[in-house]
C-alpha cells in the first residue's frame, strides 16, 4: 500500500471522521425538512382558495364533495394510527424473538 492509501484509511476509521460524517448527515436531513416546510404556506393557501372557489362556482353540491373528502381523510388518518400501533407490536415481538436467540 502506498502512504496516501494508509493515511486515507486511518482518517476514515478515526472517531473524528465518523462524527463529522454523522453531523453532515444530520444537517442534510434537517435541510430537507426545512425545504419541505417552506411549501406549507403555499399548500394551505391553495387548499383554502380551492375550496372557496369550488363553493363559489358549484354552490351546495361542492360542500357535499368537500365533506366527503374530509371524512375520507379522517378515516385514512385513523387507519394510519391503527396501523402504526400494529407495527409497533410487530416490531416488539420481533425484538423479543431476536433477544431469545
Amino acid at each position: 500500500q502506498t502512504q496516501t492509501q494508509t493515511q486515507t484509511q486511518t482518517q476514515t476509521n478515526s472517531p473524528k471522521w465518523n462524527e463529522m460524517s454523522l453531523i453532515g448527515n444530520d444537517m442534510l436531513a434537517r435541510f430537507e425538512d426545512i425545504k419541505f416546510a417552506s411549501f406549507l404556506p403555499q399548500g394551505v393557501i391553495g387548499l383554502i382558495s380551492g375550496s372557496l372557489t369550488l363553493v363559489w362556482l358549484l354552490g351546495r353540491p361542492s360542500i357535499v364533495g368537500l365533506s366527503t373528502m374530509l371524512c375520507t381523510l379522517l378515516l385514512n388518518q385513523s387507519f394510519a394510527i391503527l396501523s402504526s400501533r400494529i407495527t409497533k407490536l410487530d416490531l416488539s415481538a420481533a425484538d423479543a424473538r431476536l433477544s431469545v436467540m
